[in-house]
């Protein structure tokens, strides 16, 4: 296989870049930055994609992010010439800013149609290996190759088994390895499996928690037995002790009544004899009391006439007579003298004449309404009132005259006389017979108020004599008396009438006495059963609650133990999925090993050519025939010199370089037998020095017979 030519359209910083190539060794010798790492990248992008999808940032595994800053967001690729198997091809192919937008076209160029020989997957179709392959093996860049072989053992295999199964076989081990893991760690303590047994003896453990609350709840059974045998007892003893304590309490009840009766006993006797010495020394009667009662009666009503007839003395108004009639009353027939005098000295109003101006303006002024009345209605009746208006005003003028003349000529004693009175102002003869009304209302007032007066005294006078007759009886039977006799009288009649009623009462005491003799039992102790009974009471009150304790934690212990069942089932189901946990893991054990052995024994197959390989060109390189290597199943190399096997980390670092390419190189050789691939070097040997170097290039001009090289450096020193 053997590319023929590239033109790059744009691809980071190349730009309408174009190269052909031989088909052995291609040399490009470009400065630093002119992208010929780019290239590299462009060559295996056009065969098998470019790396990197919609992710963000700038890393070397993001190649589309990395390539298409250098332009604009527009597409970015090119094409690719090269023949296979006897056939030219092109590659077009273009990458956009997300995997929708890139696109991918093979073209036959002896036919310029295009071709469905390969699909955009074209380098794993020809090469048999995927592009982490590619780049471990045809791929060499300058960065360290032992830093991207870790899983080159892996991809070697795949690519020794036909590139049927391009899955990493590391990575089949590891994931088998993790799966393991998942159901068993060496140490025991996670997993599926120590989740299962950890689950199951947590099963065990809460199954015997179980069992032992139910055993705990039994021998709870037996104590509330025993608890309800006592209360059984003591509940007889206090329904025993009942009768008793009923019939001691009746006695004490009757015994308090007894003792309350020789209180009631001993108090009705000395009521009685109390009010013996008062009624038997003055010999009185109930009809005596009732007498008395009377007079009080009547005391009370003349007592309200009293105070009747006394208000009505207030009531009189006496004083808001003039105070000048009752300090000096005077006398009827002088008013009535001086009305007389008064009457007959005042003249009789006299007419004056109305002047004579008036009644000619009078007159003018009546023609003028008639003759108004027919042509101005209006004004006629205007003049018609003003002429009312000055005869009304004459008229009164003429009339006050006459008035005050008359009233000029009244006697002025008369008006001294209504002044001693208080009487001033106003028409004489009218103050004179207000006078006189005053002087008549007075009179009959003062009349009122003497025979009431009098009345008042003969009330008294009865009064003192009944008073005479309730006084002293009052004293025979109170020290001290108040005024209110009828209270004293009812009080003095009530202890008469107990005092009748007592006789009977101290015969019915001394009756009940006897009767109560009879029905006390001074043997029982009242307070002593009681206290008996509290006791018992109380016992069981306390024996209850420590039943229901004990019932309350009987049914806890069961609850709990109720769940046996339950775990017992969690626990069969735990054990048959812990029981297949242990199929699967030693499913996934012996799955392991036995891809191991069979990685190894493909490997072993192969390690005699890679490692026959390998000394080929390190003795080219190194013109050491002494040099002797060995590469294990892990496909790690070691030198052996002087019979000591040395490691490649412990060498410089253009040893390492100088291994992974002699390295890389058998791999080619030992893994391509159908289709040679081509070669990119670019710029590896920077730590070489001139020796190898030389040796190095003079190994490449040979190995250019058999593979096409296209080797990419900055120094015309490294060609």
């Amino acid at each position: 296989m053997r590319i023929k030519r590239i033109f790059v359209e744009s691809f980071g910083k190349l730009c309408n870049y174009q190269a052909e190539f031989g088909n052995n060794l291609n040399t490009i010798i470009e400065e630093n930055g002119f992208g010929k790492t780019t290239i590299a990248v462009f060559i295996k992008c056009m065969f098998y994609g470019i790396k990197g999808g919609n992710k963000s940032g700038l890393t070397d595994e993001n190649e589309r992010i990395k390539y298409l800053t250098w332009g604009s967001t527009k597409l970015i690729g090119g094409t690719l010439d090269f023949e296979h198997n006897g056939i030219e091809y092109r590659i077009e192919r273009y990458f956009g800013d997300k995997p929708s937008l890139d696109t991918f076209k093979l073209i036959n160029l002896k036919t310029n149609k295009k071709s469905l020989d390969y699909t955009s997957n074209i380098g794993e179709e020809i090469f048999g290996i995927d592009v982490n392959s590619f780049e471990r093996t045809t791929y060499i860049p300058q960065k360290s190759i032992s830093a991207n072989s870790n899983n080159l053992s892996t991809k070697i295999t795949n690519i020794l088994s036909g590139g049927e199964n391009l899955n990493s076989i590391d990575e089949a081990i590891e994931n088998l390895e993790e799966s393991a893991k998942k159901y068993y760690r060496t140490n025991g303590k996670s997993g599926y499996i120590a989740d299962n047994k950890k689950k199951i003896a947590e099963l065990e453990s809460k199954i015997q928690e179980c069992k032992n609350f139910e055993d705990s709840a039994n021998s709870l059974n037996e104590k509330i037995y025993e608890v309800d045998a006592n209360i059984n007892s003591l509940t007889k003893q206090l329904e025993q002790l009942k009768p008793t304590l009923e019939k001691a309490i009746k006695s004490e009840a009757i015994s308090n009544e007894y003792n309350k009766l020789l209180e009631d006993i001993a108090l009705a006797k000395s009521r009685y004899e109390e009010l013996s010495n008062l009624f038997d020394e003055n010999n009185t009667s109930l009809d005596v009391i009732d007498g008395f009662i009377t007079l009080n009666k009547e005391l009370d009503k003349i007592d309200s006439k009293i105070e009747s007839l006394n208000n009505s003395i207030e009531e009189l108004n006496l004083n808001k007579v003039n105070n000048a009639i009752v300090n000096n009353p005077p006398s009827l027939s002088k008013i009535d003298e001086l009305i007389n005098e008064a009457s007959t000295s005042v003249p009789t109003p006299t007419k004056k004449d109305i002047p004579l101006w008036a009644i000619i303006m009078l007159g003018v002024s009546l023609i003028a309404f008639v003759c108004c009345l027919i042509f101005f209605p209006i004004f006629a009746i205007a003049l018609l009132v003003c002429a009312l208006i000055t005869v009304g005003a004459l008229y009164l003028k003429n009339s006050k005259t006459n008035t005050n003349t008359s009233k000029g000529n009244i006697s002025s004693p008369i008006v001294e006389y209504l002044k001693e009175y208080n009487y001033v102002g106003g028409d004489i003869l009218e103050n004179l017979q207000n006078l006189k009304a005053d002087t008549i209302l007075y009179t009959k007032l003062l009349k009122v108020k003497e025979d009431n007066l009098d009345k008042i005294t003969e009330l008294h006078t009865s009064k003192l004599k009944i008073l005479d007759a309730i006084v002293p009886y009052l004293n025979k039977y109170y020290n001290q008396i108040n005024d209110d006799y009828g209270e004293l009288l009812e009080s003095l009649k009530d202890d008469y009438k107990e005092y009748g009623k007592l006789s009977n009462t101290l015969k019915e005491y001394s009756a009940k006495l006897k009767e109560y003799d009879s029905n006390i039992d001074t043997s029982l102790n009242l307070e002593k059963l009681r206290a008996e009974e509290l006791s018992i009471s109380q016992t069981i009150n306390s024996l209850n609650l420590e039943k229901q304790k004990l019932i309350s934690l009987k049914d806890s212990y069961l609850e709990k133990a109720n769940l046996k069942q339950d775990f017992m089932q969690e626990l069969s189901i735990e054990n048959e999925v812990l029981l297949d946990n242990l199929s699967k893991y030693n499913i996934l054990v012996a799955t392991t090993s036995h891809i191991k052995q069979a990685k190894e024994e493909m490997c072993s197959k192969y390690l005699s050519p890679i490692t026959n390989n390998l000394l080929k060109h390190l003795n080219a390189i190194t013109n050491n025939n002494n040099l002797k290597v060995s590469v294990d199943t892990e496909l790690n190399m070691h030198i052996v010199e002087n019979t000591v096997t040395h490691n490649i980390e412990y060498y410089s670092k253009g040893y390492k370089d100088l291994f992974d390419i002699c390295f890389r190189l058998s791999l080619i050789d030992t893994l391509f037998t159908d289709t040679k691939p081509f070669i990119i070097l670019d710029d590896p040997f920077v730590n070489l020095d001139d020796k190898k170097l030389k040796n190095t290039l003079d190994a490449l001009n040979l190995i250019s017979k058999e593979y096409q090289i296209i080797y990419l450096t900055c120094t015309s020193y490294r060609k």
